[in-house]
């Protein structure tokens, strides 16, 4: 029986192979992480009863253990923090300090390995999926959180104006008008056009009215308006996917 570890790196990697007693197979093999490194690999260690064993370092392991697999290759994925812990104890013992390759390998020989779980591919797709979406939405807060920023400095009152200051209408009224001053100065049977198509007939004169109101009294400041216009509408550009079912006013 032969055991391989793989040390994983970003764009190469290296392996070293151990007999059942422990003895190096031949050299350490070094090779890319692409198509002909995988093959290298695969070819280069005899085609006897053999089992691998790789770091799982961040998310570069993962193309290597497909590959593995789908030659119906034994493949156990471990903790970078095994390794550590069994490489301290092996200098401590020996004054050696061994290739990372050659400790995952030992592991392997040894049975000392604890194998990280590799869930199958459905749950996987379902883990980077929800992982995916987590991240978008943290995104998203901290771009609400930016144009909020600006707001309270051209248009503070604007909180008061909308319950919920990212609902449909809000952003369509920011897209269009940003500003108070632009506000005020908008054909009020044009904002109120806008504002019924935003809301689907919830918001009419009467809340175009209240809006230009509240821009003519803003104490928002006129200093870097340039630039506050052209965040506000970058900002909601980036925001607009995120809209959900309780956004459609």
């Amino acid at each position: 029986m032969f055991f391989i570890g793989v040390d994983i790196g970003k764009n190469q990697h290296e392996a070293t192979v151990l007999d059942s007693v422990g003895k190096p197979v031949g050299n350490s093999i070094r090779f890319h992480n692409d198509e002909d490194g995988f093959r290298q690999l695969w070819e280069t260690i005899p085609a006897q009863p053999r089992q691998f064993a790789m770091k799982g370092t961040g998310h570069y392991w993962l193309n290597l253990y497909t590959f593995l697999v789908s030659k119906e290759e034994k493949v156990l994925v471990i903790n970078p923090i095994q390794t550590e812990a069994f490489r301290r104890g092996q200098i401590r013992r020996t004054k050696t300090d061994r290739r990372d390759s050659w400790v995952i390998a030992e592991l392997l020989r040894t049975n000392a390995v604890h194998a990280s779980y590799v869930p199958e591919q459905r749950v996987q797709q379902i883990r980077d999926l929800t992982r995916f979406r987590f991240g978008l939405v943290d995104q998203v807060s901290d771009l609400k959180r930016q144009l909020l920023t600006v707001l309270d400095r051209v248009f503070p009152e604007f909180e008061k104006i909308f319950s919920n200051p990212f609902i449909r209408s809000a952003r369509e009224l920011l897209r269009t008008v940003p500003l108070p001053e632009e506000i005020v100065n908008f054909d009020l049977s044009e904002l109120s056009t806008l504002l019924a198509e935003a809301s689907r007939g919830r918001f009419k004169d009467t809340k175009a009215q209240e809006i230009k109101k509240v821009a003519g009294c803003s104490v928002g400041t006129r200093f870097s308006q340039d630039a506050a216009r052209l965040q506000i509408r970058c900002l909601l550009e980036h925001i607009e996917f995120s809209r959900s079912p309780d956004s459609r006013y």
